[in-house]
Order: structure tokens, then sequence, then C-alpha cells
């Protein structure tokens, strides 16, 4: 299933406020990108943008989000995201954090309220990131600076008003409990204190007390609550030693020299540590990319439960020399409760990368590494998780969700469409006149509700509906949309819509419910279901995976016609006498051609049928056609007809979204309509063979268009053809390559041996015959043309085969048997048999016949055999006195 996964990004229904939209126009856009990050999405689906000291804040939840908007402190530098907390006071309560370069929080109680001010002493130490952390069971506000300091940020209960404290620093790691602490757990000297990422993890599996990790370029700290000062502190040397080199030795017999580790990011994954790592080396021109996840923090010390190298997509945009190429310059998430359900996302400026750890653990295993790249002409303004998904917020493109998608999908379900809208408002309105459908039940609102979630990306959702249904209840809901689909023009479209465009609905409704049924894991249980007998579907009662493949194949011919048709006034002409010829015939009421096969694409396999037979009767009456160039040109039309209608066909079926059964069953176009198919092949076959004057141009377009038909109509019957005629004539017509293509290809052997018979030669014809029997060996053309000499009687062109099969089949015809003894020099068993032949036949002159060659026989054998001598000597006598 990985395979049929993709990285997409699917745009939220969100857009940005005006005033961030203006920002972006004037200020970014046509900037170079510099990787600055101005927005965030958070926690609960909050989501904001800061521009020119203005933050704008909305929910991505909202159907109409009402934006508010904060006015910043002027600052030294840009703010960014990391700027900016939205926090949750308390059940109804959200508040408002900002800091600022000179290390004044400015802080809004509410979102309604006026904002507070206070300066932060932070002994000089620039902000990093501000941020929220459960610790010790609580959610908590932290302050993390440049060099790794911590500060805890709380509220004062009596006047609401903040307060902070350091609690966590490992720039002041001096003292005795530090220098013991180094002497148990083996602290290594950070020379590069620099901090990226601060996150508050468990301790270990069995204890509920957290402790904070600080993470830098080349370090990982620990702090405990108990003590500002760092619990223990690991190099990156040191900890990324172990996994990286058992990689390079399994690579190659000469690991890479000048080594240099790098820790980039750090996120929370099932209760331990997923790290963003890379490598240095001298065999690279580009850092050597990796994650690696520790169960617990215990794990720091040891082995790593898991590492495997993750290669990035784009590895020309990172240096190996450079390392603000790479540092703080990719960022991992992992959305909703830390439990990975859509996957580890790796991001960017340029791309968004997601990837998914095998289910063991398994080191180097990467089962699911999708990327997508960012839109050239755009730029990622921010990014951020919340319960659902991660986002990119996108300068042009909007705020879109980095997923893991069915591959196709984004095809499939576009976002806008200017005719018929979005997919998700198609299929939501597909779901609102669901009560209006004849046939509409239970299963098939359940079966319409999962289609409406699988149309808005909810994937997981679509298929927890469906599995409430049977197979039987599946399949039945999906034959009653199929008969709603097809029987009525005017259900899901309005009718203002042009013919065209209602019958392009149809079938982008078709190709969306077939990809939908193939991603949800149903297509099996198509297979391997019946459908219902109700309806006018040709495969209403066989698999449902038929009666799918019918009406989707339908709609696509039924769309090619009818833009055939509005091409060329002869076309619409052809169908509509069609129409009115077969309206005739069947007492119907309509005589308009799309009111008798468009209206009601159930029955629009009765168009090529009613096509041939009109132009059938039209060519034993001349009524419409009464001179030879007209015949022709009938011809012609009716033939790009049927053309069309299977090429149409031919190209959804060659498509890797159709359903398809394994088994070999008839499919609808099989049957009556290939039958059809092959009549007009012979109409064409039989006016090319007569005393018509045709142009050169004429024939060669004829002669394509019935290569094109013949090959469509074979290709569609379960049984091999044997003695084909529409084959046969055109070998006689003089297009003897493409007739013995055509009959190698669907082994018509019949054929084939009369194509050899028309041989000049005897050596052209065993050419071919030996030939033949090489490339059908599996399919027993040997015996297949031992019987057909047998049963036409050509007995010494059956002697004349040799071989294996040859020879075990002349020795079950007992009348030829001795003749390939004497053949062979075998004059002893020639002997015998003519003396056993003539024992049983009743014809007195026949068993003289064969006591005679008996005897000659065994004198040919020799003095050794004077007993058969003596015994067909003594049987001749005998017959001769009856």
């Amino acid at each position: 299933m990985s395979n049929e996964l993709e990285a997409c990004l699917d745009p939220v229904r969100s857009e940005y406020p005006a005033l961030f939209q203006e920002f972006l126009l004037a200020n970014l856009l046509d900037r170079e990108d510099d990787g600055l990050q101005l927005g965030a999405a958070g926690r609960e689906g909050w989501c904001w943008v800061v521009a020119q000291n203005k933050l704008h804040l909305w929910n991505l939840k909202d159907e109409k989000p009402q934006y508010h908007t904060f006015n910043l402190l002027p600052n030294g530098r840009p703010y960014t995201a990391q700027d900016i907390l939205i926090h949750r006071r308390d059940v109804s309560t959200m508040c408002v954090m900002a800091v600022s370069s000179n290390s004044t929080l400015r802080y809004w109680p509410t979102l309604q309220s006026r904002h507070h001010d206070i300066l932060l002493n932070l002994n000089n130490e620039t902000t990093r990131a501000i941020f929220t952390a459960i610790v010790q069971g609580e959610e908590r506000i932290l302050l993390l600076t440049g060099v790794g300091s911590v500060y805890e940020i709380h509220y004062l209960r009596d006047n609401g008003r903040l307060s902070y404290k350091l609690v966590a620093s490992y720039t002041q790691n001096s003292g005795f409990g530090v220098r013991l602490t180094a002497m148990f757990r083996g602290n290594s000297d950070i020379k590069d204190k620099r901090a990226l990422r601060c996150i508050s993890v468990p301790k270990n599996a069995e204890s509920e007390d957290s402790a904070l990790v600080v993470l830098g370029p080349g370090h990982i700290t620990v702090f405990d609550e108990s003590s500002v000062q760092p619990l223990f502190s690991i190099a990156a040397e040191e900890l990324l030693d172990l996994p990286f080199g058992d990689y390079f030795r399994s690579r190659s017999p000469a690991p890479p020299t000048n080594l240099r580790y790098f820790l980039l990011d750090i996120t929370a994954y099932k209760g331990g540590l997923m790290l963003l790592i890379c490598a240095v080396h001298s065999m690279s021109k580009a850092p050597s990319f990796a994650l690696v996840y520790y169960k617990s923090m215990e794990e720091l010390h040891l082995q790593p439960t898991w590492f495997a190298c993750c290669p990035l997509a784009n590895l020309q945009l990172f240096s190996a020399n450079i390392e603000t190429s790479y540092i703080d310059r990719l960022s991992i998430h992992v959305p909703g409760d830390n439990q990975a359900s859509e996957g580890i996302v790796i991001i960017h400026k340029t791309f968004a990368q997601i990837v998914q750890p095998p289910a063991d653990y398994s080191w180097h295993g990467l089962p699911v590494n999708r990327a997508v790249f960012f839109p050239n002409a755009d730029r990622l303004v921010g990014q951020g998780s919340d319960e659902k998904f991660t986002y990119a917020l996108l300068a042009k493109k909007g705020i879109c969700a980095v997923r893991l998608l069915p591959r196709g999908f984004a095809d499939q379900f576009p976002p806008t469409d200017k005719l018929f809208g979005s997919a998700q408002e198609s299929a939501k309105r597909i779901f609102a006149e669901h009560g209006q459908m004849k046939l509409a039940n239970p299963s098939l609102r359940a079966f319409l509700e999962a289609f409406v979630e699988f149309s808005a990306t909810k994937i997981k959702d679509a298929k927890r509906i469906l599995a409430r249904l049977t197979e039987a209840d599946l399949c039945d809901a999906v034959h009653r949309f199929f008969e709603e689909l097809m029987g009525k023009d005017e259900l899901f479209v309005s009718k203002e819509r042009s013919i065209s465009q209602k019958l392009a609905f149809r079938h982008i409704v078709a190709s969306r419910i077939v990809f939908f049924l193939k991603k949800v894991d149903a297509e099996d249980t198509l297979v391997r279901t019946k459908c219902g007998s109700f309806g006018l579907l040709l495969s209403r009662g066989s698999s449902g995976a038929a009666m799918v493949t019918e009406c989707y194949e339908k709609t696509a011919a039924a769309l090619a016609l009818w833009d055939w048709i509005d091409a060329d006034e002869d076309h619409r002409l052809m169908v509509q006498y069609t129409a009115e010829h077969y309206a005739q015939r069947h007492e119907l009421a309509e005589r308009n051609a799309y009111d008798v096969f468009f209206r009601n694409l159930t029955a629009f396999h009765q168009l090529p049928t009613a096509a041939v037979a009109f132009v059938a009767e039209q060519l034993e009456t001349s009524r419409l056609a009464t001179k030879p160039v007209e015949q022709v040109s009938l011809l012609s039309i009716a033939c790009d007809l049927l053309c069309y209608f299977c090429d149409a066909i031919d190209r959804e079926r060659r498509k890797s979204t159709c359903i398809t059964d394994p088994r070999v069953v008839e499919k609808w176009t099989g049957g009556r309509l290939s039958e059809a198919i092959q009549s007009m092949v012979m109409m064409v076959l039989k006016k090319l063979d007569s005393t018509v004057s045709i142009t050169s141009l004429q024939r060669k377009s004829a002669v394509d268009q019935v290569r094109r038909l013949l090959f469509f109509s074979l290709s569609e019957s379960i049984t091999q053809p044997e003695g084909n005629e529409a084959l046969l004539l055109l070998y006689n017509v003089d297009e003897r390559e493409l007739a013995r293509d055509l009959a190698e290809r669907f082994k018509d052997f019949k054929i084939l041996i009369k194509i050899a018979q028309a041989c000049e030669t005897d050596r052209q014809r065993k050419q071919l015959v030996d030939g033949w029997k090489s490339k059908f060996a599996a399919d027993n053309f040997d015996i297949y043309l031992c019987n057909y000499y047998r049963t036409h009687g050509m007995n010494e062109e059956l002697l004349g085969e040799n071989g294996e099969q040859a020879q075990h089949f002349i020795e079950g015809c007992e009348d030829l048997r001795w003749r390939r003894h004497i053949m062979n020099d075998e004059y002893e068993k020639a002997a015998q048999n003519l003396l056993s032949l003539g024992d049983r036949t009743e014809d007195k002159e026949c068993k003289e016949n064969a006591y005679v060659f008996a005897k000659l026989s065994a004198i040919c054998a020799g003095k050794k055999r004077q007993d058969l001598v003596d015994l067909a000597t003594k049987k001749i006598v005998d017959t001769k006195s009856q």
C-alpha cells in the first residue's frame, strides 16, 4: 500500500487576513527567499502570521473565521513565528504572548483585552522561542534563549500578571553537584552551546515525571525539574558515532574520514525522542541525513531503538562545508498525539518530506519516504502542526496540510474546477440529492457518506464508514448508485448545462467513484461479490467489478462519441438516422439521438449495434446511399464511429485507476457487441473485394479502421478464435501481412494453416509452419495441426510432419500408423500393424490388401521374421478362399 501513496499539499479552506496578503504582495514574493518564517499553525487549529509589527490570528476550524489583529512592540529584527505563543489559559480563554529581541514580553490575557508588557532579565541572552510544554503533568509556558537557558513564565493568582524564573541553564553548570553528575552520567564538554529546540518528555516509561531536553547542533542536554543545572549532556559526536559508524561500515569496507556530526531538530515521538541528524564527511559534498529514535531518555546512553538514513528530496541544497545550509534549516513535525499516524514530516523552505519508520523498528528500514516540492513561484512563510496534520503556510497557495494521499488523488479530486466546482462540493451535492434516487437505501446512503469523507481527504473516516457494510451491501450500494448515475442525466447536474458538460460530469463522477473504490481497498470485494439482477446494465448479475467497469467505460465512450458527433455534420446525421431507425424498429416515442442513446447510458451499448444494423440495411436497400461512392462514405463514417467507441474504452482500460478482474470473464463489450463490430468489418472488406472503384487513400483509411476494429473485437472474446471469417477475408483482399499478424496475435491456428496452405512453394509453407510450432509450442499448435490435417483428409501432409507430438498423434491413427513405420524403415512393426488392421476390417478387398502389404513388409524385415511372412501368406490364402 505504501507504494500507492504520495506526498501532497492538501489546501485548507482558510484564507490569510487581507492585511497580511497585502504585505506578502508588497514585501515578500518578489524578494530573494531568506527562509524567514512568519507564520505557524498550532494545536487546536489556531493559526497566526506576523507582518510589519502586527500579529494576525484566526482558527482554521472555523467555517467563517474571525480574524484578530494585535500590535507588537518595535523589534530590532523581524518577528518570526517562534516569537509568538497562542496559549489556552482555561477552557474558554485564549491568551496571546509575543517576545521581542530586547527581551520584552507583551501579552494579552484574552483575545479581546488590552496588552501588558514585562521586561525580562535574561542575563544578556537573546530569545530563541516561546512555547508550551507538559511538565509534571501540567502545561507550562517556557522561553528558550539562544544559548539554551529555559525560563518558566506563569500567571500570578492575585492580579493575573506574569512572573518568570530560570528553570534550566547549562551556562551556569559549576559546583560540586554538576561535577558529581558528570562523574556518574559521563557528561560531555559542550563547546557549542547554541540551542535550537526545547521539548518536554517523560523521564522513563514507568514514571510520570518529565524532563526538559534542550537540543543544539553539537549537543543534547537533559534537565531535571529539581535543579537548574543539567542532569547530563551528551555531545553530538558521542551520541551519533555508534549509529552512523555502523551504517558507514555496512556500506563500505573503508569508512569515511573527517567525520563531524550535527543534531538538527528533535520532537517527542511515542513517549520517546525522534531526532533529525546529519553527518559530514570526506566522501560526499552533501551531508548524510538520518533519523534516530530513542524509546526513552535512558537510551541516550545506549544504542537507539531505530536508526535509518533519510535521503532528502534535493541534496544539492545542502553543502557539507556550509553549516548554515542545514543547521536551523530543517524541522520535523509529528502531528496529532505524537503517535505519527500521519507520518513524520520534515520541512525545508523548498519541500516537505513524509517518512514512516518500520513497524518493527528494524535498523536502516524506511518503508515510506515521499517528498513534495513547493511551487517554484511560491515561498514558505510558516509551518506547524495541530492534532491532525502538519501544515505548510505558502505565500500564494495558502495553507496546505502536508499529507500522504493515494497516488493520483490531487488529479481526481481537484480543489477547484471552473465548470463543476471543487470535488468535495460535488460529492456533497450528490450526497444531498441521494433522497431523490429511486434506488436509495441505507447502504447507498452510507456509501455516499464515505465518498464525501474521502473527497475531503478523510481517508480513515471513509474506511470506517464502509467497514460497517457487509460485502454484499457494499456491492449493492455501488450497483444502485451507478444505475442512478447512468440512468438520469439531470440528477446531479443542472438542466442548463450543455449535453457535453452533462456527459463530462457523469464521466468525472464515475472516474472518482472508481478511484475511491480502489483506494479504500474495495476492489477485491467487488471482484468476488455478485451484484443484483435489477436494472438495465449488461453486467447485472455478474461481479461488482464487471458492473463498475461497464459503467465507467460507457461514460467515457459516450463522452468521446458526443464530441465526435459535434465535430462534423455528417457524423451528426449518421447518428440521427441510426436513432430514427432504431426507434422505429423498437417502437420508441423518442426520435432524437440524445434521447435514444445518451440520456440513459445503461443502454448506451445499443448505439454501436444499431449503427451496424442501419448501415447493413442501407447497403441492402440503397435508400439513402444509392451510389457506390455514397456507400463507401457511409461505411467510412460508421467505422469511424465504432473506432472512436473502441478507442475510448481502450484508453480507460490502459489507465492504472481502472478496476480489473483477474479472472477470465467475458466483458460487457463481448458477445453481441463484438459480433456487430465484426459484421461491420465484413461489410467493409466485401466492399474492398468488390469492383467498386476507391482511391488508394480511401483503401488505406479503410484498412486502418479494419485493423483497429478487428483488434478490439478479437480482444473481447474469452475463447480462442478459430477460422475467423474477417481474418480470412482480410487475407483474400491482399492484406496478407495484417491478416497474419492478427491471426498470430490472437492464435487463430485455422487461419494460420490456411495462410500456410496458400504459399506458392513447399519450402515457404514448411518455414511458416515450423516457426509457428516453435512460437506456439505451449499452445499445442502441433496437435492442432495434426487434427486439422486429419479432419480435412490431408493424410500426406500429416505423414510429412515430424516431431514427438506428430509421431504420437499418428500412432493413434491405425490406417496411417503402418505407413509411418515403413517411412521409418520399421518393417517389422509395419507388418504387425497391417496384420492387425486386416483382422479387424470387414471389407474383403481391404482385408486382402492389408495382408498383402503385411507380407511385403515382413519380407523387407529380413529372414529373422519369416514367421510373419508365413502368417501373412496363410491369411491371404484364407481370405481368397472365403
